[in-house]
């Protein structure tokens, strides 16, 4: 994210993270930082607890669908393996997104989608 957000591109960068609780989100205070700074920035993080939660986690291609307005644009993600298999073949097998445009890193020791 900090690559391309130092890129200076223009076009727009989604990015949907997933959290048990605001508490619990990985780099909450700089993603906060750098929505502020940069207006083709747009998170969305969809937390698991909560009494007003909505959408919840984890990550679903219908989220997806009602979330991206442009699906012509490169794909990064990272996670648990179940939530990662599921985005990939749902962009890929669903949404026909080339495997060149589908980028993606797993936490632990790297495994066939």
């Amino acid at each position: 994210l900090e690559d391309l957000i130092n890129k200076t591109t223009k076009k727009t960068i989604y990015m949907i993270n997933t959290a048990r609780c605001p508490e619990a989100e990985a780099m909450h205070d700089v993603l906060a930082d750098y929505r502020r700074k940069h207006m083709n920035l747009f998170i969305k993080t969809l937390y698991d607890e909560g009494p007003d939660v909505y959408p919840k986690a984890p990550l679903s291609m219908d989220q997806l669908d009602q979330m991206i307005v442009d699906r012509d644009c490169e794909y990064y993600f990272c996670g648990p393996k179940g939530m990662m298999k599921t985005i990939y073949h749902g962009l890929r097998d669903h949404w026909n997104i080339p495997e060149s445009q589908l980028h993606y890193e797993f936490f632990g020791p790297t495994e066939d989608l």
